[in-house]
């Protein structure tokens, strides 16, 4: 009966990649959840949608297991976008770098621009992982995506992302 934190990870990254701000927030009253999305962990949903429908569809189950006062959703990238497809009842929603694409109009010239923007990135990405580079393929999207250099990534989350990078592939596509 206090507070739930659900924390809703990113493509690729998974819910460990949310271990320090979980332990973050970590406090008396407070119960801190970072589940797996579908197809992450032994996470399987099954729904009549997609694959993001199957994020949407673990989000609101792992809401609805917790009977609590106050209900938060910190949603990253990914985890940002099932966030806001899920609508879920929650007292905040907090959401860093989602991926609201979708929400783009196709008859909008600045927003046709970003969505081939973005296109170009994932067919990169996506070309370079099916060529068995991987590591450039990754280091493109998170370097157009991030803005930020990869050598400033530490190493151990290169070698994570690239170790998931046909997964993350798989993520956008869908």
């Amino acid at each position: 009966d206090g507070t739930l934190i659900v924390l809703a990870h990113a493509a690729a990254a998974g819910p460990g990649g949310l271990a320090g701000l979980a332990k973050a927030l970590t406090a008396p009253g407070r119960r801190i959840v970072a589940p797996c999305f579908h197809g992450y962990g032994g996470t399987r949903i099954e729904t009549t949608g997609d694959r993001l429908d199957a994020h949407v569809e673990a989000l609101r189950q792992t809401l609805g297991l917790y009977p609590v006062r106050r209900r938060i959703v910190i949603g990253h990238s990914m985890g940002g976008l099932v966030a806001l497809l899920g609508n879920p009842a929650v007292d905040a929603l907090i959401l860093y770098e989602p991926i609201t694409l979708t929400c783009l109009r196709p008859d909008d010239p600045g927003d046709s621009a970003a969505r081939a923007w973005d296109r170009a990135i994932v067919a990169t990405l996506a070309g370079l992982v099916a060529a068995g580079d991987a590591e450039a393929g990754v280091r493109h999207f998170v370097e157009a995506w991030n803005g930020s250099p990869w050598s400033e990534i530490p190493p151990s989350v290169r070698s994570r992302l690239i170790q998931g990078a046909a997964g993350l592939v798989e993520e956008i596509q869908a």
